[in-house]
This record gives C-alpha cells, sequence and structure tokens, in this order.
C-alpha cells in the first residue's frame, strides 16, 4: 500500500512491540496494510476517550506481540509447518444464535482441538496435551476474566468466555490486522468497508492457517473453530482449507441484529465519548445482510460441505441437534462425552437463570423489524428461518 496518514504511526507501534519482545517484526508485509488503515480510521474517525487510546494502543502491541512470537516459533522449528490442518470445522454464519452454548458443548469431547481462551495472544509455546488443564497460562487468564467481569468490563448476558473454555479465533485474525475486534475499538468506517471489500483475506487465513499448525504441534486433534464473521470470508476460507466443514448458523435476523447491535455498544461505550448508534446499527446490519449472501453463494456446488444449525432446533433439542452436527462431521458421539454436555445445558441454564435476560431495542440503533427484513431479502426462506415472537 502507499504511505498514508496510518503508516507512520502504524510502522512506529510495530517497532514498540519489536522492542518489548525483543523478537524479529516477522509478517509485517501481511499486517502493515491493515494496521494503517485502522490507524488512520481510528485517529480520523473515532470518539476514544483518553483511557480508550491507551488501552487500544496496548491491545495493538499486545497482539503484534503474540504474532512476531508466533513468526518466531515458526523461523526456529520449520518443520511445524509440514502437518497439514486436516478438515477443520468452522462454525459461523449469523450470531447470537446459540454458537456460544453449542461451542462450550463440543469444548467436552477431547478428541476436539479448539483455540483455547487461555491461547488468546499466548498462543507460544504451544500447549502440551499433558498439560492442557494445568498450563499455568489457564490459571492467568481466569483470574484476567473474573476481574474484568468484577469491573464490569464483560458481562455475562453478553458473550464471555471464561478462562478455561474453547474461544473464538478472533485473535488470531486480529494478529494479522483484518479483524473485527478492531470495530469494537471506535466506529471507523473506513476501515469497515475496507474490511468488507477490499481487504486481501487470504493473507489473513494463511497466517491463522500458520497459527494453527504451531498450536497443533504440541496439542493435536481435530479442530473446531468459531467465529460468526468468519462469514465475511468465506471464499478465502474454502481457499486456505478446501476440505473445512462448514456449519452455518442461522436465526431470525431480527435477533440476531438488535443483539449485536447492543453487543457491540456495550463494549464501545467502554472506550469512546458518545457512539453514533445509528450509525452502528446501519454498520451491523450491512454486515451481517453481506455475509449471510456470502455463504449462500460460496455453497451452491459445494453443498456437501455445508451443514445447517438453527437456534430454534437447537433450543427444542439441543443434543438432538448436536448428534445431527456429528453425523454430518462422520464423527462418533460417545455416551461419557454426551452425558457431560447435558451438564453443561444444566450448569448454562442455572447461570441464565442468575444474570437474567439480554435486553435491546432495534428502535435505539435507528432499525425495525422491516429495514432488517428488508435488509435479508429472501433470507429466511431460503433458509427456513421463521420470525420469532
Amino acid at each position: 500500500m502507499s504511505d498514508g496518514p496510518g503508516t507512520g504511526r502504524a510502522e512506529g507501534l510495530i517497532e514498540c512491540a519489536a522492542q518489548a519482545s525483543g523478537l524479529e517484526p516477522r509478517g509485517v508485509d501481511t499486517l502493515l496494510p491493515g494496521l494503517a488503515r485502522f490507524c488512520e480510521a481510528y485517529d480520523r474517525e473515532s470518539t476514544p476517550t483518553p483511557d480508550g487510546r491507551r488501552t487500544t494502543d496496548a491491545l495493538i502491541l499486545e497482539v503484534l506481540q503474540a504474532r512476531f512470537a508466533i513468526e518466531d516459533w515458526i523461523a526456529n522449528r520449520p518443520e511445524v509447518l509440514q502437518a497439514p490442518v486436516k478438515r477443520p470445522v468452522f462454525i459461523l454464519g449469523l450470531p447470537r444464535a446459540g454458537t456460544t452454548a453449542l461451542f462450550n458443548l463440543l469444548g467436552h469431547d477431547p478428541q476436539r482441538r479448539f483455540y483455547w481462551s487461555w491461547e488468546n495472544n499466548r498462543e507460544v509455546p504451544p500447549a502440551l496435551a499433558a498439560h492442557k488443564t494445568t498450563d499455568p497460562r489457564i490459571a492467568r487468564k481466569k483470574a484476567e476474566i473474573e476481574a474484568a467481569l468484577e469491573a464490569g468490563l464483560l458481562d455475562h448476558r453478553q458473550h464471555v468466555e471464561m478462562g478455561d473454555q474453547p474461544a473464538e479465533c478472533i485473535m488470531l485474525m486480529a494478529q494479522d490486522f483484518k479483524s473485527y475486534l478492531w470495530l469494537a475499538r471506535g466506529l471507523v468506517p473506513s476501515y469497515f468497508e475496507w474490511m468488507l471489500h477490499e481487504a486481501d483475506m487470504d493473507a489473513a487465513y494463511r497466517h491463522h492457517r500458520r497459527a494453527l499448525q504451531v498450536m497443533q504441534s504440541g496439542t493435536p486433534g481435530k479442530w473446531t473453530l468459531k467465529l460468526p464473521n468468519h462469514a465475511q470470508a468465506i471464499d478465502a476460507i474454502l481457499r486456505v482449507y478446501p476440505d473445512a466443514r462448514i456449519v452455518v448458523t442461522h436465526r431470525d435476523p431480527v435477533r440476531s441484529v438488535g443483539s449485536s447491535c447492543d453487543a457491540e455498544l456495550f463494549f464501545l461505550n467502554q472506550c469512546n465519548e458518545g457512539i453514533d448508534k445509528a450509525a452502528l446499527g446501519q454498520r451491523t446490519l450491512a454486515l451481517l445482510a453481506t455475509e449471510m449472501d456470502r455463504i449462500d453463494c460460496a455453497r451452491t456446488g459445494r453443498e456437501a460441505s455445508f451443514h445447517d444449525f438453527h437456534f430454534r432446533d437447537f433450543i427444542d433439542d439441543p443434543v438432538g441437534e448436536v448428534r445431527r452436527l456429528y453425523a454430518f462431521l462422520g464423527d462418533d458421539l460417545s455416551p461419557e462425552v454426551e452425558l457431560a454436555m447435558r451438564g453443561e445445558l444444566s450448569d448454562a441454564e442455572t447461570l441464565r437463570k442468575e444474570v437474567g435476560r439480554h435486553e435491546y431495542d432495534l428502535a435505539d440503533f435507528g432499525l425495525s423489524t422491516a429495514t432488517v427484513r428488508d435488509a435479508f431479502g429472501d433470507y429466511m426462506d431460503r433458509n427456513r428461518v421463521t420470525p420469532e415472537a
């Protein structure tokens, strides 16, 4: 990319991260375009508080150091790239559709390999299979999550990944600076448009794959990955992972859009002065509608690689839907794992009753049921999605 207003600041952050880590800044050629775009948009378009700017810069430095650590590990142990990532499972599609609950159920299956919450930006050294429940990073992450919950920076009514639970792989995408993680730091419309329409997502998923190869060298297993926004780059996923199995999540888009807006606002309000909620509503609506259109296009001719997961069916019969998923994957669901999953469901229901419902109003974001229905066109008909009361 040509030098722009954000390039100098991006290069300065890269230099700071390299100095702090003591590592060579490898991988800069693919991450610099996104970092520079974000820096420019953040400085020109967002409304950060002083603390918001400080924590955003700190997050950038943390992510850069994690990226450099992964690249350093590969440079010194190139043999890790000899082992392919075989038939990874990607759970993507509409958010707020029971995917976290599903993911936590799958987390009880020892044959599966997840990107664990405690591995976020701590991917190296790779966790060893023998220590995957005792690795000291687990206790550290648990303490961080508990402190964030106590401080009100996280809320169980929103999306929370506890320290020992499977995590969305959003941090791996953030390490190439092509990630919706950065949209939670401010309203940055130019970065959003670049991400949605111009970014080299193949490069981001090549980094994603390299990170998985590093991590599986310590603890192998059947990679099972979740991030609703993977839908934005479904074609790139299928180019980088041609044998991937895709689980598409479906819900009434009115619920998904409204709940997503409210969840994003929760994090944006922590680091910004005054968020334009109508702009947030339009951004969320455009993103989710585009993602579902891209999924429908990508699956044409590849139907055998796709599996549909409906929120309403999962609520009605969660274990039955898990069995259906396992049949699609060709995997066995053992009685022991199913029993553990049923225990997880009971614990999750207890927590849900304790924390209460997630309340929101579409009108707060300049949206209505009609505008959401119109944006999604015939999505609901194509995918057998029924309106929720």
